[in-house]
């Protein structure tokens, strides 16, 4: 989203565009290696190798000092490299083959040349990855978690809504996969509840057809905020007294959905 070209229509509200431009995001990217056999330590789930001291290897410390072991999750002889930095773009117009080539270097370095027979390889390339353009969020200078919040919240009027997913809407897990699936099953709940929402007010209403404007705001670390504001007229008590029930039944569908979520 904070890519240029993307272009929302109608456009995001200032308080989303903000938050959007405040956050950070960068890239990152890994070469994941498949070996006949286990050659490192199969009880550690993550080890580091240092850069040389020469100026070269100083310069390229983002590319692979930090492998991540897939042994006790999946059984399998699985090692993951990551290229940070400034390495990560720079890797992305390299060859495959130069970049495995150059990380099992990183390995030889520590457990000789003798390493088990490569089985299968992945190279990442997020930042030219069209849909993605880049790995995860991070916080800059001037950003808050609020902004994570904020990113989560979503907008909703007449005839359009826009939720919002992924981990740069849940601060309690950001940069994560795990952060990304929660924000998923937090929208698709959102999606179930403010339906049924919308139903009851057009029951409650009786035919009239005046816009419904509901915003609603739940945080996921047990602290719940709730907003709902309806937009029906008030033209006599009745109508006055259908758009407070109305508002509560939101509320309390919130509040359910959040209290489902705090036990996640």
């Amino acid at each position: 989203m904070k890519d240029a070209k993307m272009k929302f229509r109608p456009p995001l509200p200032g308080w989303k565009s903000d938050a959007i431009k405040t956050l950070g995001y960068g890239n990152l990217n890994k070469v994941i290696l498949e070996f006949e056999d286990v050659f490192w330590d199969p009880s550690v789930d993550y080890f580091g190798i240092s850069p040389g001291r020469s100026p070269e290897e100083t310069e390229n410390r983002g590319f692979c000092t930090l492998w991540w072991s897939g042994f006790r999750s999946s059984g399998r002889a699985l090692l993951t490299g990551i290229i940070s930095g400034s390495l990560a773009t720079l890797a992305e117009q390299m060859s495959d083959s130069e970049i495995i080539e150059g990380s099992l270097d990183r390995l030889r370095r520590v457990f000789g040349p003798g390493l088990p027979a490569l089985v299968k390889h992945k190279v990442t390339r997020w930042g030219a990855d069209p849909f993605a353009r880049g790995c995860y969020t991070y916080v800059p200078q001037g950003a808050t978690g609020e902004h994570y919040d904020i990113l989560g919240q979503p907008i909703l009027g007449l005839g359009y809504g826009v939720l919002f997913a992924g981990e740069h809407t849940v601060k309690e897990h950001p940069d994560t996969v795990g952060g990304a699936l929660i924000s998923g099953v937090r929208e698709g709940e959102r999606v179930l509840h403010l339906l049924g929402a919308k139903q009851k007010i057009e029951k409650k209403r009786n035919g009239v057809e005046e816009r419904v404007c509901i915003k609603a705001r739940v945080k996921v670390d047990g602290k719940v905020s709730l907003d709902a504001k309806l937009c029906i007229p008030e033209k006599s008590e009745g109508e006055k007294r259908c758009r407070e029930e109305t508002l509560t039944e939101v509320l309390v569908l919130e509040a359910e959905r959040a209290r489902r979520l705090r036990t996640f």
